[in-house]
């Protein structure tokens, strides 16, 4: 996956590529930073969901090297609160995860992980 800036770095856009969600998935973000109050928006595509291209997906804000970012997924049918975090490891790396709110349990459930590197 190859990052690329856009709007003298208001945004970010990548195309992600993965057999394992079928042999022809692809996945499309653009995140979105209001340089104002510095929330930001993610915006995603995949060639999974046609009916839905490029939707809001999360919105948040980074602190103290953290971002979280809150939103909902609809998912064969009803609607779950999703959240995505991301983490600087170090200065060439980070950890992105997703997390489904389980109502039951009353707590985040992780179910997907990607750790990057800057490739220089």
């Amino acid at each position: 996956m190859e990052t690329k800036p856009f709007l003298n770095g208001l945004g970010l856009m990548d195309e992600m590529k993965s057999s394992h969600f079928g042999d022809d998935f692809i996945g499309f973000s653009i995140r979105m930073v209001n340089p104002k109050t510095n929330i930001w928006t993610i915006y995603w595509a995949d060639t999974s969901s046609p009916e839905n291209y490029l939707k809001e997906q999360v919105i948040g804000a980074f602190k103290n090297g953290i971002g979280e970012f809150y939103g909902k997924e609809l998912y064969l049918g009803k609607e779950y609160k999703l959240k995505f975090t991301w983490k600087k490891k170090s200065e060439n790396t980070a950890l992105w995860e997703q997390a489904y709110f389980d109502e039951k349990a009353k707590e985040w459930e992780t179910n997907w992980t990607m750790e990057f590197t800057r490739q220089n």
